[in-house]
């Protein structure tokens, strides 16, 4: 019968609903939501954060179209578009960054940039289980225990549940669209 049923999908996480309201949105062809459901914060948690990279990449894919940093050039003329004479493109530019070590350092930025999402990535896992953060579940998968560091950024998050899971849909679909346009 193709109607409207009541399927919850993958634990009622938020970007499971289908656009069509009743109807079952379960893209999920290798059935990980049924055969691991004691993994899907950390699912999550993958999602939100290979979807923030990508965001955070594509701006980065763009940004050497447009701007440099004052310095790039002293430091690593082979990685900005000055040190090639203005015709350097992004790929170019990943590919001289990432075969050039800086010479303060020794190390190519490429390395630097894999080095501290390799930190960060550590921190946040372990921040994640540890029982005093309050471990990773479905509801905090993609949170950190950052609200004080932040200070006034996060008390623009809205008080309103229906809100809140509607910013959270909206972070998870640009993700999504930014890890297909980055790829």
């Amino acid at each position: 019968e193709d109607g409207p049923t009541d399927v919850v999908f993958a634990g009622g996480l938020t970007g499971g609903q289908s656009v069509i309201n009743n109807y079952p949105y379960n893209f999920d062809p290798l059935g990980l939501s049924e055969k691991f459901p004691f993994m899907l914060p950390w699912f999550r948690e993958a999602e939100l954060k290979h979807g923030r990279v990508a965001m955070l990449g594509f701006v980065g894919l763009l940004a050497p179209e447009v701007l440099t940093l004052p310095g790039l050039d002293a430091l690593a003329p082979e990685c900005s578009l000055a040190g090639a004479g203005g015709e350097l493109r992004v790929v170019e530019a990943h590919d001289a960054c990432a075969a050039e070590a800086l010479p303060v350092l020794g190390v190519s930025p490429l390395m630097l940039l894999l080095l501290a999402a390799g930190a960060i990535e550590v921190v946040t896992s372990v921040m994640k289980l540890d029982p005093r953060w309050g471990g990773l579940t479905v509801k905090n998968a993609g949170d950190y225990p950052m609200r004080k560091e932040l200070g006034g950024l996060l008390r623009q998050l809205p008080k309103d549940d229906t809100a809140m899971v509607v910013l959270q849909l909206q972070e998870l679909k640009h993700g999504r669209l930014a890890m297909i346009s980055f790829s």
